[in-house]
């Protein structure tokens, strides 16, 4: 059996905003996530996804609740490891590509013969070999968060944390880079949190989907996936899938209330 690489417990989050006073970004978030898994949580805009992921990455911490890597506080020694990409991939510009993919493995006093060999090993897994010299300017976006994603994955973390990776990319581009992550994520063993509010991209990617309703954020919705891969985004079977999740989801957009009704906390199968 995985072993429980998260854990989540009542975890409550605000904010002071100068015009609007103390906002409540999460509720009551209680989560465990297992080594090797990978799950997305799909939320609207301002449901406090992004700041879910900062506090598991040890940016922010919660106003009440704990978080939990490996039993350990996020950043403490003995927790685990957590790489984080970011909407824009934040690629450092006046850096080749190679810098960027390395200055994880460099930091961490990685000789420089095993430094270029694993960067030379994660440029081909994302087909990028021919792009070791260049510059950020001179990729495209798509190329761009694939050298994001390797730099993140370099240092072999435990925990991928992934805030809306391609929401700023063309259909097909984004579609291209799914199926890339799901190979990463084969063929390293990585655990994977994506977030998303793309109903589609959730239900594509995830082995289990949860669902935060408005702010302040809560779970609403949590389940497997049950879907074989790989999978066909014009198959009966993710169709159905797909209308059962928007129907969630599309109720939790329209809802007047802040706060979810009882009746949609069930599981997705």
């Amino acid at each position: 059996m995985p072993d429980t690489l998260l854990s989540i417990d009542r975890v409550t989050k605000s904010f002071v905003h100068q015009q609007t006073g103390s906002v409540n970004a999460l509720c009551d978030i209680g989560l465990s996530v297992l080594s090797g898994e990978f799950l997305c949580i799909l939320g609207p805009t301002g449901c406090g996804k992004t700041t879910l992921l900062r506090m598991i990455a040890g940016l922010e911490s919660p106003d009440s609740g704990t978080i939990r890597l490996r039993d350990h506080a996020p950043g403490d020694p003995g927790a685990a490891s957590v790489g984080f990409v970011f909407q824009q991939g934040a690629l450092f510009p006046w850096a080749t590509v190679e810098a960027n993919v390395e200055f994880g493995l460099r930091a961490g006093g990685m000789a420089r013969p095993e430094r270029r060999a694993r960067v030379r090993e994660l440029l081909d897994l994302v087909d990028l070999s021919g792009f070791s010299r260049s510059y950020p300017h001179q990729l495209s976006g798509g190329m761009q968060q694939r050298v994001a994603l390797i730099r993140s994955l370099a240092t072999e973390p435990e925990l991928l944390l992934l805030d809306e990776p391609f929401s700023a990319l063309d259909t097909r581009t984004r579609h291209n880079l799914e199926d890339v992550v799901l190979d990463l994520w084969r063929a390293t063993g990585t655990t994977v949190l994506f977030v998303t509010h793309h109903i589609e991209e959730a239900v594509y990617l995830s082995q289990r989907l949860v669902i935060l309703g408005h702010r302040p954020g809560r779970i609403v919705r949590d389940g497997a996936v049950t879907i074989d891969r790989p999978r066909d985004r014009l198959s009966a079977a993710f169709s159905e899938y797909l209308l059962s999740v928007r129907a969630t989801f599309e109720e939790l957009v329209d809802e007047e209330s802040p706060h979810p009704q009882p009746a949609l906390r069930q599981g997705i199968d």
